[in-house]
């Protein structure tokens, strides 16, 4: 009928809180293994946090088989927010720069997931002619990730300038 278009599909809740708490599990298991193991610290737990809420948004993705960017965008809010909570209940110190690149790159992250999981498993829904043109494109993604990276880069040297400023100054970070 003329008018009348077919619903949206909706997000699965189960498969974002499925792949959140992948993403919990794999980087609270895989970060204290790599911390016993490899005495690592801030420099090497980021980048596998981040790669764990891409797993977890890809977990989110190919369990809901639709929407799958939404639901890695889901989990990395959740993860953001869970990441936030322990980070205010934690009394362990981290750098200041370790923080916000955790919480500012997290979303992305989980979206990255969502999107790996689009792109390479496909969802339910689409024609067999929309698969190969699904977005982003691999150019568009590419040029995602070097801007991401740059701005990761320049959030990094603006938070260690502000972090010598204030150890050269002798007084607090932030008043």
């Amino acid at each position: 009928m003329a008018g009348i278009s077919e619903p949206k599909a909706r997000l699965s809740v189960w498969a974002i809180f499925l792949g959140a708490a992948v993403d919990f599990a794999a980087t609270m298991f895989g970060g204290a293994l790599l911390g016993a193991l490899f005495d690592a610290g801030p420099p090497v737990l980021l980048p596998f946090g981040l790669a764990m809420t891409v797993l977890g948004g890809s977990v989110a993705g190919a369990i809901a088989r639709r929407r799958s960017v939404a639901h890695g965008l889901g989990v990395g809010v959740i993860s953001t927010i869970v990441g936030i909570v322990l980070r205010a209940w934690s009394s362990e110190p981290t750098p200041l720069w370790f923080d916000l690149s955790a919480y500012g790159l997290t979303i992305p992250a989980g979206v990255a997931g969502g999107w790996l999981s689009r792109r390479l498993g496909g969802e339910q829904g689409l024609d067999e002619t929309d698969q190969p043109r699904l977005y982003p494109s691999m150019r568009q993604a590419l040029w995602l990730l070097l801007v991401t990276i740059i701005g990761t880069n320049g959030s990094l040297l603006a938070s260690g300038f502000l972090m010598s400023t204030a150890e050269r100054s002798g007084g607090p970070l932030l008043p």
